[in-house]
């Protein structure tokens, strides 16, 4: 089987069931998905992204985790952290687990639910998202900057190929 892969621009117009049974690349250019990979590089053990403010705060509190999110581009009050990558320092975020909800990135992920596989994609972790099989892809992404990452990735996966 090829590589076949599939944009959708904007999440939450994606037809019901997109996702089912392939992986899913998440890329929220903006900032979610820079602020997840960065938290996973600087050391935090596990990061858990959900769609909402409640559910967020529910699952911190039953896993004893970090708060991190925003809403409209706002820090979200009582949350430990906001949704900027610089806040995500090792000094913060090793060794510690994460509860992270965005207004979209966040929104994306769990759009994607029915996925095999969900992979959150950034410039930041580019080359560990570059997917070097087989396999059918689906990108469900925020804005028109995302499907030129997706681009990207995918000519790292073709150069990593070739080279091999």
């Amino acid at each position: 089987m090829a590589l076949h892969w599939h944009c959708h621009e904007l999440f939450h117009r994606m037809p019901q069931g997109a996702a089912a049974g392939g992986i899913a690349v998440v890329i929220d250019v903006l900032r979610a998905s820079t602020t997840i990979a960065t938290a996973l590089a600087h050391g935090a053990v596990a990061v858990r992204a959900v769609p909402t403010v409640d559910e967020a705060r529910r699952v911190a509190l039953a896993g004893a985790a970090l708060l991190g999110g925003e809403r409209g581009g706002l820090p979200i009050a009582g949350f430990d952290l906001g949704n900027s990558p610089r806040e995500y320092t090792p000094e913060r975020v090793a060794g510690r687990k994460l509860v992270i909800t965005t207004t979209n990135g966040t929104a994306a992920l769990a759009a994607c639910g029915a996925a095999r596989e969900i992979v959150v994609g950034a410039i930041v972790n580019r080359s560990a998202v570059a997917i070097s099989k087989t396999c059918s892809i689906l990108i469900a992404s925020k804005g028109q900057t995302s499907t030129q990452i997706w681009q990207l990735m995918h000519t790292e996966v073709s150069m990593s190929k070739t080279l091999g």
